[in-house]
């Protein structure tokens, strides 16, 4: 009798944890309606350059100044404002945030000089006097970029899966999180979140 006793018991302490377990793993990781809402993430670029030119087909831009489907545009910074110059025009002034959206496949370089290749758009800010870029991207193309510089194509295919339900768990979390405290991107392209290129 006292063996089963202290069977039921195990059992009950086991049950408890479980629960315990799943309730607090369902807070940690969102569901299916935070990752309906979560399907376009914000990176953050880490080295933003002085002088961006960006190549693309159809860009398009906010605010609207009569940058409408170019293939380049210059974007550079002095004094606290945004100057933009297409088919080599002097540049026009610009206040506030740039929001720029292309088709296809971007070419521009980080402020390290590397030549990035991004597809999404691009917001170019400053906040607090320091100049932001993020891309706002889907998720499946950023979990694409992931593998690619995370892992690359020689792994296994069950590594690379199972990468990619971490990474997508951890940007899903990371969009949930920073959406509340009210941060302008969710995720940074470096070590310090998740490597994206």
């Amino acid at each position: 009798m006292d063996r089963r006793r202290r069977i039921g018991w195990l059992l009950f302490f086991v049950l408890c944890v479980y629960i315990l377990s799943e309730t607090i793993v369902a807070s940690l990781i969102p569901g299916p309606v935070d990752a309906a809402m979560g399907t376009h993430l914000r990176v953050l670029c880490l080295e933003p350059p002085n002088r961006l030119e960006l190549e693309a087909g159809s860009i398009r831009m906010q605010p609207d100044i009569g940058v409408q489907d170019v293939d380049r545009i210059v974007v550079r910074w002095e004094d606290g404002r945004h100057f933009v110059e297409v088919d080599d025009k002097p540049g026009q002034a610009v206040d506030g945030p740039i929001h720029l959206v292309w088709q296809g496949i971007a070419t521009w370089k980080d402020g390290k000089g590397s030549t990035r290749r991004d597809i999404g758009s691009m917001t170019l800010t400053q906040i607090d006097g320091t100049r932001r870029i993020w891309l706002s991207i889907g998720i499946e193309a950023y979990l694409s970029g992931v593998l690619a510089r995370e892992m690359g194509a020689r792994f296994p295919l069950e590594a690379l899966k199972a990468q990619a339900v971490a990474a997508r768990s951890f940007a899903l979390n990371a969009v949930t999180r920073r959406r509340a405290r009210g941060f302008p991107w969710y995720l940074r392209c470096g070590q310090r979140h998740v490597a994206y290129r």
